[in-house]
């Protein structure tokens, strides 16, 4: 005799949370917890991030790493102030797209030289000839350092990068740092 059972499948209906099943949860968008360019307290989320899916292990970091005051949590890659500050992206000139973000210290400054800005720029006197404009940028560095692009394919020798262990223990290297080997600026 045949017998005819109602087929058990994965609905649709339930989320489960294999990867590639039918009605996996959605993934929430990881956005930027503060407007750049703005102040940020200590201890304050400012971008949360995912992995990226790359082919080896340095091109799967995440697309914001931590910079000056800013600390990320190895697991999750969210991105935290460690003091208070205006938090700022910083942009590699090797690689835009690896970036940093950075918080300042002192707000007041960068209040004051925004100002200052602002008034000079009223009166015409402001020049574009700026670090901080994204289009000239590439030429201020060929401009203060033409040859930036040799010193930074050239691979230290492993006698620059890690530091001679006989020094520490004469006490004339405060510590042990090897240089990393991965370095962007």
């Amino acid at each position: 005799m045949l017998r005819i059972t109602p087929s058990r499948y994965a609905s649709k209906v339930t989320a489960g949370n294999a990867k590639n099943q039918a009605g996996s949860p959605r993934q929430k968008a990881k956005l930027f917890h503060v407007i750049p360019g703005t102040p940020v307290t200590p201890v304050e989320k400012l971008k949360e991030q995912r992995r990226r899916f790359g082919q080896d292990r340095y091109s799967r970091q995440p697309e914001y790493r931590p910079g000056r005051n800013v600390r990320m949590d190895p697991n999750t890659f969210t991105l935290y102030a460690t003091t208070k500050g205006v938090m700022t992206i910083r942009t590699s000139r090797i690689n835009p797209s690896y970036k940093w973000l950075d918080v300042e210290p002192d707000i007041q400054k960068v209040y004051r030289s925004r100002c200052m800005r602002a008034a000079l720029q009223a009166r015409g006197k402001a020049s574009m000839m700026v670090a901080g404009n994204v289009h000239y940028r590439a030429e201020l560095d060929h401009v203060t350092e033409p040859h930036w692009r040799e010193r930074v394919m050239r691979v230290p020798k492993a006698t620059e990068r890690f530091q001679d262990p006989n020094y520490f223990t004469r006490g004339l290297v405060p510590s042990l740092r090897p240089l990393s080997r991965y370095s962007y600026e």
